[in-house]
């Protein structure tokens, strides 16, 4: 092991899973790695249902649906008895918040958000759910809680987390999207790390240029091959992955900070306040004001 080359959000801990709660149906753990590029591959079986938020880093991550490389407020879905497998293709480590559920509990999530087919919890064949407005608000609440370590905190939180996994795959599934390219068709390992690189560079400069050439040149690709290749590793375009860093690193300074929004927004790397508003509340479900006001995010960095 080695150390972290860059800090991830939350208390420190040293490298391993680190036990947080218990619930009725759910546990908590945060998982800190500092395995570095060309680390040994990682693979069993996964024990319970994991829902996994990724705060920090990005690996590559196969599962008996597929293959992907997941990166920060992107979420690993796992299934019980399902086999997995781990390689990291960048420096730095990773951190991530995993949530193991039983399959009643995500039984009973199903069937309160309406979704078909809940006599399974295997998330309807998908292996992960990438960065986007759907995850964001989760994946901010969870580095929060990581610090408030409160019971509370960590009741509502599964219910959010697993609901917003099962809501996310049956999505997917209806739109007959998948998120991760088949193993038959495995890019190179040496593509794979350029988008890599790409995404370490959104976590650290998101508030700066990142527009589609700066992060074209930042992995060495032309801008189309680029575009093509980030859609086929993370399901998304660079543009709503920089959007939903943007928010996430948005909600922490509002409970941080004393900042006025319009500092906020424009530290992000957002340069219009009304797109920056819109944003933030079609993801929180409030305004930037609002959410600050109800402390929805509380901050104690002395726990």
């Amino acid at each position: 092991m080695v150390e972290l080359t860059r800090s991830f959000p939350g208390p420190p801990r040293r490298p391993g899973y680190h036990f947080l709660f218990k619930g009725e149906g759910f546990a908590v753990q945060d998982c800190v790695c500092h395995c570095v590029r060309d680390s040994p591959a990682s693979q069993s079986v996964f024990g319970t249902h994991r829902v996994a938020l990724l705060t920090g880093g990005s690996f590559h991550y196969e599962s008996d649906y597929g293959v992907t490389l997941l990166g920060p407020g992107s979420m690993l879905l796992g299934r019980a008895g399902g086999g997995y497998c781990f390689r990291h293709v960048d420096d730095g480590g990773d951190r991530s918040v995993t949530f193991d559920f039983s399959e009643e509990f995500l039984y009973q999530v199903r069937r309160s958000s309406g979704i078909r087919c809940i006599d399974r919890a295997d998330f309807h064949a998908v292996s992960s759910i990438p960065a986007s407005r759907h995850t964001t608000a989760a994946t901010a609440l969870a580095v929060q809680a990581l610090y408030l370590d409160d019971p509370d905190t960590w009741e509502e939180l599964a219910f959010r987390v697993a609901s917003t996994a099962v809501v996310g795959a049956a999505r997917i599934g209806a739109a007959g999207d998948r998120l991760f390219y088949k193993t038959t068709q495995k890019p190179s390992w040496v593509e794979e790390r350029k988008i890599a690189r790409a995404l370490r560079h959104v976590e650290a400069h998101h508030h700066e240029d990142c527009s589609l050439r700066v992060l074209a040149d930042e992995a060495g690709m032309s801008i189309y091959r680029f575009l093509r290749l980030f859609k086929k590793f993370t399901s998304q375009t660079p543009r709503q992955y920089l959007v939903a860093i943007r928010l996430r690193a948005a909600a922490a300074l509002l409970v941080e900070t004393t900042d006025k929004v319009l500092e906020i927004a424009y530290a992000v790397g957002f340069g219009d306040i009304s797109h920056f508003n819109h944003a933030f509340a079609a993801t929180f479900g409030v305004s930037p004001t609002r959410f600050r006001r109800l402390g929805q995010l509380s901050h104690r960095p002395n726990c």
